[in-house]
């Protein structure tokens, strides 16, 4: 008797219309864009530092774009308490 087996796992191959393939250059970043994008984050990040200046670019950075790895609190970013912040 003969068995049946099935994968698991599948390939899939997406085969965009015409149309899609068309307006493909609104699916990505023009080099203005990522310029644009860039020099924001550059003002966040030092927005933040203006407000705390004990805080290091690389602390503002990992505050504003990667939060789950750090907590804000006040206090972390006083002149009194500079050593409580670690990169």
């Amino acid at each position: 008797m003969k068995k049946v087996r099935f994968h698991k796992v599948s390939t899939i191959f997406l085969i965009p219309l015409r149309s899609e393939i068309e307006n493909y250059k609104d699916l990505w970043w023009t080099n203005e864009d990522k310029y644009l994008a860039h020099q924001s984050a550059i003002s966040e990040i030092r927005r933040l530092m203006y407000i705390h200046p004990s805080m290091k670019f690389s602390q503002a950075k990992q505050l504003l774009y990667q939060r789950s790895s750090i907590e804000y609190r006040p206090e972390y970013f006083s002149e009194n308490n500079i050593d409580t912040v670690t990169e």
